[in-house]
């Protein structure tokens, strides 16, 4: 979808620092921020329905799943494993769920560093690792939940991966 129209808003300036925040925190520009807050209030009162929902974006198609995972991060030399949940897979990325009280803590200053994700798949009971790159964070309040994009899978693991979804 292209995003062609331009559209000037004016608010406090107590509203703008707060939106800045919530983008940073997102992982989003203010624009695109304010973009999807609009268009999901579109969705929610039914302005937008049947065919006029937007289509799916990704390559591949998200599987819903519960699978717990292992993620490995580095930070300089050190290198620490938590456990989360994969509550969405595909063969191009994952969404992660991590609860509010795991050790897993994650800053929205700056980027995310990248990761391994450790999953068995329940078909083989094999473990596949894949390196990721964070696309968005959310904080859901209970919860922290990561978009993951798979970077440079290897050859093996996407076959292990792409056995389990299919």
């Amino acid at each position: 979808m292209t995003k062609d129209i331009v559209f000037t808003i004016r608010m406090d300036p107590r509203t703008r620092d707060l939106m800045k925040k919530a983008a940073v925190k997102e992982h989003r520009s203010m624009a695109s921020l304010i973009d999807k807050i609009m268009y999901d209030y579109m969705i929610k009162e039914v302005f937008i329905d049947g065919p006029d929902l937007p289509r799916e974006r990704r390559r591949e198609p998200r599987e819903p799943v519960v699978l717990p995972v292992k993620t490995l991060w580095k930070s300089g030399k050190k290198k620490a494993a938590y456990s989360g949940v994969a509550l969405n897979l595909s063969k191009g990325g994952a969404l992660v769920t991590y609860p509010k009280d795991s050790e897993a803590r994650f800053s929205s200053t700056g980027g995310l560093p990248g990761f391994e994700l450790c999953l068995k798949t329940p078909k083989s009971g094999k473990e596949v690792c894949i390196n990721c790159e964070t696309r968005h964070m959310t904080d859901t309040g209970s919860e922290i939940k990561l978009g993951v994009a798979f970077v440079e899978p290897d050859a093996k693991g996407m076959l292990l991966l792409s056995r389990y979804l299919n």
